[in-house]
């Protein structure tokens, strides 16, 4: 029996051995006794803040605890390696206990002389650390679990973020080489269903995006890594502004944008319809950062359909008949340009996208009435002070394909579309100067859509039935043949030479997205599934 004994204790005492190996980790929770009947309550201060109630004895005389490290041991902001770490104690030092955690048997205890600030922490298994007075030490709560602090993006590092069956994903390309490549595996980003967009924030490092049904949605951010996922707007939330039947309508958030600090986003609701049509934007403004501060900075009817943020972060408010500018509080309210409202021929109404543009803005109103064969759209700028300026006109009706002028504001394209019933219906590609001066039909065909400038204002994207095409000005198209029924649904520039799209045959529900460069060369991505193509991408600027 006494060799058995001995030989348990050489076991037990090689397990404790190895244990300590991974002394720089540790959860386990030590064996508490109860409290002595004699004791009264005191408080305990740590660093300047109220850490913990311990216990004196009844005559006044302190009792110390202290802890013993059994090994070199990590020291933590928390209880719990989830915690950063602020410092680490030798083996054999000892230090003052305030506190314990009950759920995980961490101790909180007096921060080395190398830790000038906040809580200090140590794993309380037996196996790292030992504790004399432990039923002395007063229970306390944990301070919240740190943030995960969203990864820093290396240069020559992009990043398309992608819906594929409704969820949402990553995926790092490498832009080193003239064709991006994938630079990891697409790792999923969140668990909500139903995306229903997405917007990457000007420093790359987290993802926007709305996801829900046709009858309540959500507004959540998530870091590029896939961690710190919150819910910031629940739709159910907000206000309706319907003053009959209110019940027969829900409201849903609808345009999100980034400010330019990465914390904040703006966005405006909609209302739809339960029972059956009808519905639209509420033309109002909220705001909402990272910590879930929501704020309405313009009713119903003060805000916009659609809104730009712009330089300074200024706001642009698109609405049916103008386009007021504001402060970034939603402040100093004017107009700067009013129209008539465009007949749409449908219940859809007409919110014209100003484009920001070195500084002020541009923005393309169509006709009153543009089926009309002698239709004209105005071209606009408006500066950061001061009312709208007319550039110029271009004929035809551009409702369905809004202008897009290039990033140094010099060149202007356009989808032309001239409802004429005495003639065959006309679309075409056109090319012009900013001003819609010396308009030159670029192409010509069905399904025409354009897609972007490349950042360099140099070349632009298109599409149609069967084909994608990069154009350059005074040069021929550089047209890139798809398979029969394929389509772009979407095509953005990821660098000044190459971009990623979206190609599939959109009955199908099936997409590759691609990068694409300059010579046509062109590499699969990753496959995704949705009606729409719906993908953000970022580069480091």
């Amino acid at each position: 029996m006494t060799r058995h004994r001995a030989l348990w204790l050489t076991i037990v005492a090689l397990i404790f051995s190895s244990l300590a190996c991974n002394a720089f980790a540790g959860n386990q929770r030590p064996i508490l006794g109860p409290p002595p009947t004699s004791i009264a309550e005191n408080t305990v201060v740590a660093n300047g803040e109220i850490a913990a109630t311990v216990t004196l004895p009844a005559d006044g005389q302190e009792l110390s605890t202290k802890v013993t490290m059994l090994v070199d041991l990590n020291v933590r902001s928390g209880p719990g390696v989830q915690y950063d770490r602020v410092g680490f104690l030798l083996k054999g030092d000892e230090v003052p206990a305030l506190g314990v955690h009950q759920e995980t048997g961490w101790w909180m205890i007096e921060c080395p002389d190398n830790v000038s600030e906040g809580q200090c922490w140590v794993s309380g298994g037996e196996q790292y650390s030992k504790a004399d007075g432990a039923e002395r030490v007063a229970a306390v709560e944990a301070p919240p679990t740190p943030t995960p602090v969203p990864p820093e993006i290396e240069d020559g590092t992009g990043i398309a973020a992608y819906v594929n069956d409704g969820l949402l994903y990553a995926l790092l390309l490498d832009l080193t080489q003239n064709l991006p490549q994938p630079a990891a595996e697409p790792i999923q980003l969140a668990d909500a269903a139903n995306v229903q967009s997405l917007s990457i924030s000007p420093d790359g490092r987290r993802v926007a995006f709305v996801a829900g049904t046709s009858e309540a949605n959500s507004l959540h951010v998530v870091n590029v890594d896939g961690q710190d996922q919150r819910r910031l707007v629940a739709s159910e939330e907000l206000p309706i502004n319907i003053v009959q039947n209110p019940s027969d309508f829900a409201v849903l958030v609808d345009q999100i944008e980034w400010l330019s600090d990465s914390h904040t986003l703006y966005f405006n609701t909609a209302v739809t319809n339960l029972l059956g049509l009808g519905g639209g934007s509420q033309e109002d403004l909220w705001s909402v950062n990272l910590d879930g501060d929501l704020q309405e900075l313009l009713p119903p009817g003060d805000g916009g359909g659609t809104f730009v943020v712009g330089l300074n972060d200024q706001l642009l408010l698109s609405r049916s008949n103008s386009i007021a500018r504001t402060k970034i509080d939603g402040s100093e309210i004017e107009i700067v340009l009013q129209f008539e409202p465009i007949n749409t021929a449908s219940e859809f109404i007409y919110y014209p996208l100003p484009q920001m543009i070195r500084g002020n803005a541009n923005v393309a109103i169509p006709a009153a009435e543009p089926f009309l064969a002698d239709a004209q759209t105005t071209l606009w700028q408006i500066p950061s002070q001061g009312p709208a300026v007319q550039l110029g006109t271009v004929d035809g009706a551009t409702l369905f394909d809004p202008l897009n002028w290039s990033f140094d504001g010099n060149r202007l394209a356009f989808i032309q579309q001239i409802f004429d019933p005495d003639a065959p219906q006309s679309t075409r590609l056109v090319i012009a100067d900013g001003k819609g001066i010396n308009p030159d039909a670029y192409a010509a065909g069905e399904m025409l859509a354009l897609h972007a400038w490349s950042n360099d204002s140099t070349y632009f994207l298109y599409s149609g039935n069967g084909f994608y095409t990069v154009g350059r000005t005074g040069a021929p198209p550089a047209q890139t043949l798809l398979a029969p029924g394929q389509l772009v649904g979407d095509a953005q520039w990821i660098t000044d030479a190459a971009f990623v799209t979206a190609v599939g045959v959109p009955q199908s529900g099936n997409w590759d997205l691609r990068s694409a460069d300059l010579t046509g060369a062109s590499t699969m991505l990753t496959d995704v599934r949705g009606l729409v193509a719906l993908f953000d991408v970022w580069r480091p600027r």
